[in-house]
């Protein structure tokens, strides 16, 4: 098959989980024996991050393509602020979507899958023609909500709309285009919307005017698969260590959990540490609330930030760790360090926010968010037995083996595509 895959962002320029999957994607299809050309723009990065994006180009770091699959880097236009701006408040740009329209007529894609187009314009969802298949993976909000994230004035979980107000709240303009016939028109052409997670199906079902089909099929991970033994499983359990992956932002729960940890350290049974890997916007802040004595001081809890780690320092990490911890306090869809993490065996604790609770393989290690400190000290004192840990982590791996490794998200993939191009030619 000849399949276009289109994305705001690509790896190096890149922020997040979604371009990852699209890199991903791209090789697992191309190993197939597929024809794939992955279509991004330069801009978008860019204008998020000016710096990074010139210490990437002057550095030389510019490798955006692969011998298995091609890439279409639409270098930075002559006004990529403008560009950018004008999509996010108009929804569209006619320099980035003639650029779709031409890539496609000149290759001529049996499939065309769109990813994160928030900052490509809405425009490129428009089915062009009826010879191609035509997919979109909801990896965020987007199609719901102007923030992608469904926090409402960026700070607290959506659960009433408010999406005008919620913008110049922001300071950000209203995007009227959300409510327009052309927008929905574009939406509607798309066969078939793709979700990592049952959470987010019955989010767009619910709150999105579309006539098509969803499909859950969750994202995978390249993790080599390992089989649990013993010796492995019984050291994870006495090492008592808990592993935050993630970006270091209040909402990903990290504050709140260094804060549960501190209030119940003379209520645990065991002593427990803390390990937290990554980088963002509140790092300082993580830095310097570690560094306070009435953390770092207490006979049962120790805290470790490592920031930002090499891959195969991070499997090690995890090889070492009892439990990952993902104490999300916003709606999660299918994070891959969870899945990550899945591969090797090693059991989430996490809250129910989102598609979270989908990856979990116990009710036990699910934290209700307004009872968090009760349940986590619940979590850590309860699960003490070895024979109840090992379970765990068997069915873990078992779960990763259904649902999260390549073979099977490519078995259902094709089986996908295979029944739509079936609907299409009835």
């Amino acid at each position: 098959m000849k399949i276009l895959l289109t994305s705001s962002f690509f790896p190096p320029y890149s922020f997040g989980g979604d371009a990852n999957h699209v890199k991903d994607l791209a090789t697992l299809l191309a190993e197939k024996g597929n024809e794939v050309i992955v279509f991004f723009f330069h801009d978008p990065y860019y204008v998020m991050d000016k710096v990074k994006y010139w210490e990437k180009t002057s550095s030389g770091s510019t490798h955006v393509s692969d011998n298995e699959f091609s890439v279409i880097p639409n270098k930075l236009s002559t006004h990529p602020s403008k560009n950018i701006y004008s999509t996010y408040i108009f929804g569209n740009s006619k320099e980035y979507l003639s650029k779709f329209i031409e890539i496609v007529e000149k290759f001529k894609p049996d499939v065309v899958h769109h990813h994160n187009v928030s900052l490509i314009g809405y425009e490129i969802l428009q089915k062009i023609s009826s010879s191609y298949i035509n997919i979109y993976t909801a990896h965020d909000f987007w199609l719901i909500c102007s923030q992608n994230s469904l926090l409402k004035y960026g700070k607290q979980v959506c659960r009433t709309r408010n999406c005008n107000l919620c913008q110049l709240s922001r300071r950000l303009p209203p995007q009227l285009w959300r409510s327009s016939n052309n927008f929905l028109q574009a939406v509607n052409t798309i066969d078939g919307i793709i979700c990592p997670s049952e959470f987010m199906r019955n989010k767009l079902s619910n709150q999105l005017s579309y006539s098509g089909s969803y499909t859950v099929l969750r994202n995978f991970s390249n993790y080599e698969l390992r089989e649990l033994d013993d010796e492995n499983v019984s050291n994870r359990f006495t090492n008592n260590t808990l592993l935050f992956v993630g970006k270091i932002e209040s909402l990903k729960g990290i504050f709140k959990l260094i804060d549960a940890l501190t209030l119940i350290n003379n209520k645990l049974i065991n002593k427990w540490k803390l390990i937290i890997v990554g980088s963002g916007k509140e790092s300082t802040k993580l830095e310097n609330q570690i560094q306070q004595d009435y953390i770092t001081n207490h006979d049962k809890v120790e805290i470790q930030y490592r920031g930002f780690v090499t891959d195969t320092e991070l499997v090690n990490l995890r090889d070492q760790a009892t439990y990952a911890v993902l104490p999300s306090l916003w709606f999660e869809n299918g994070p891959l360090v969870a899945i990550e993490a899945m591969a090797l065996g090693l059991p989430v604790i996490s809250t129910n926010m989102g598609g979270l609770k989908e990856l979990t393989v116990d009710k036990q290690l699910l934290i209700e968010v307004e009872e968090f400190n009760e349940q986590l000290l619940e979590v850590l004192n309860n699960l003490n037995d070895f024979s109840i840990y090992k379970e765990l982590a068997v069915k873990t791996l078992d779960l990763f083996k259904k649902n999260y490794t390549p073979v099977v998200f490519y078995e259902r993939y094709t089986n996908l595509i295979r029944n739509m191009m079936s609907k299409n030619k009835d």
